[in-house]
């Protein structure tokens, strides 16, 4: 299901839903309260747009597996552009970083620590976002969205 997901990540038309939907389904009946089929479930709702029912999955997840960053990461990009909630977007972010930025590779590091400065932008702090881009550049200076951001501060 997991991968099913990431197949369509970029596609305007997805062509896996089906399948996701299926093996969703399959994690679902085995074991409703696993963290991964949870993940599956989540990612399903993602799929179809339903981030309501996505939010409240992962925050499921979060139960079994409190410090996992991409969950984190994946709450705080939908409190960002889907959802426009700061505070949360903020708590997330944060998270995401205390969750442990080092076991992350540096693009993934890197887009952590864009959002959480992305996140301080928007509640005003100015100062503590320019640290915490610098700190994106760091770990993939190339990374666009931060290159933008840092412009921007």
């Amino acid at each position: 299901a997991i991968a099913c997901y990431y197949l369509d990540l970029f596609r305007a038309e997805k062509q896996h839903t089906e399948e996701l939907k299926n093996y969703r389904d399959k994690a679902m009946l085995l074991d409703p309260d696993l963290g991964e089929s949870l993940i599956a479930n989540a990612l399903y709702f993602m799929q179809m747009e339903e981030y309501d029912l996505a939010i409240g999955s992962f925050e499921k997840v979060l139960i079994y597996y409190p410090n996992t960053a991409w969950i984190h990461h994946f709450l705080s990009n939908i409190y960002a552009t889907i959802t426009s909630n700061t505070e949360k977007y903020l708590e997330h972010a944060l998270q995401g970083i205390q969750s442990g930025v080092a076991n992350l590779d540096s693009v993934t590091a890197s887009y952590a620590y864009l959002h959480l400065s992305n996140a301080l932008v928007q509640t005003g702090f100015i100062d503590e976002a320019e640290s915490y881009v610098q700190k994106s550049l760091s770990y993939n200076p190339e990374n666009l969205y931060s290159q933008y951001l840092h412009s921007y501060i």
